[in-house]
C-alpha cells in the first residue's frame, strides 16, 4: 500500500478513538515501556509531546519523569527541517508549533550533548514488526535518529502494526515498539 494512503487509513482510525479509549490504551503502552531497563536506565528520556489526533499520551509519563527528577527532552522543530533538543522543566511552559504541535520555546535550554545511554521515543503513524515507521512525512526523525546513538522506541496502539508499506533508504528504524498488548523488540534492539 502507498504510505500516503496508509497514513490517511491509520489516522482515520486512531482519530476515532473515544478519549477514554486512547487513554485507556495509551497507559498501558507506558505500563509497559516503563518495564524495560532502557527506560530505566537511560540518564536523558527524549520524547515526542502528544499533541493532536490521540497519538499515545505522553503528557503524563512527561509529568512522572519530570516528578522524579528525570532529564526530559523535547524537540523543536527547524525551518532547516532538522530538530534541536531542549530540556523541560515544566510542561505547561510548552506552546503551540508550526505542525499545531506542542513545542519547546525558545527560551528552554538547547541541549547540544546526548548521552549514548539516552532512550528517544519516537512517534508514529504506522510501525513495522522491524521497527520501520511511517511518520508524519517531513523526515524530521528520519533525519535526527541518522545521527543518534542512543536506543529508541516507538509507541503505537496494536492497529498501527503492519507489514504493509516499504521502507525507503532514508528511513530508520526504531529498536522496540510497544503497544498496548506488547513489548516488540526489533533488530539492534540493546538490552530488556
Amino acid at each position: 500500500m502507498e504510505k500516503q494512503e496508509l497514513r490517511r487509513q491509520l489516522l482515520e482510525k486512531r482519530r476515532e478513538l473515544s478519549s477514554e479509549e486512547a487513554a485507556k490504551r495509551s497507559a498501558a503502552i507506558l505500563h509497559r515501556l516503563k518495564t524495560l531497563d532502557v527506560f530505566r536506565d537511560a540518564p536523558q528520556i527524549l520524547t515526542y509531546v502528544a499533541s493532536k489526533d490521540h497519538e499515545v499520551d505522553t503528557c503524563g509519563l512527561i509529568r512522572e519523569l519530570l516528578a522524579a527528577g528525570r532529564e526530559v527532552l523535547v524537540p523543536k522543530a527547524l525551518p532547516s527541517r532538522l530538530m534541536d533538543w531542549r530540556r523541560l522543566d515544566v510542561l505547561e511552559t510548552l506552546e503551540r508549533g508550526p505542525f499545531d504541535v506542542l513545542e519547546p520555546p525558545e527560551s528552554l535550554p538547547l541541549v547540544r550533548t546526548i548521552s549514548s545511554a539516552a532512550l528517544c521515543i519516537v512517534p508514529g503513524i504506522a510501525f513495522r514488526l522491524d521497527g520501520y515507521r511511517i511518520g508524519y512525512g517531513a523526515g524530521y526523525y528520519d533525519r535526527f535518529l541518522a545521527g543518534f546513538s542512543g536506543t529508541t522506541a516507538g509507541l503505537a496502539y496494536e492497529f498501527q502494526i503492519t507489514d504493509d508499506f516499504q521502507s525507503q533508504p532514508h528511513d530508520r528504524p526504531v529498536q522496540w515498539v510497544i503497544t498496548e498488548e506488547r513489548v516488540i523488540r526489533c533488530a539492534g534492539a540493546p538490552g530488556r
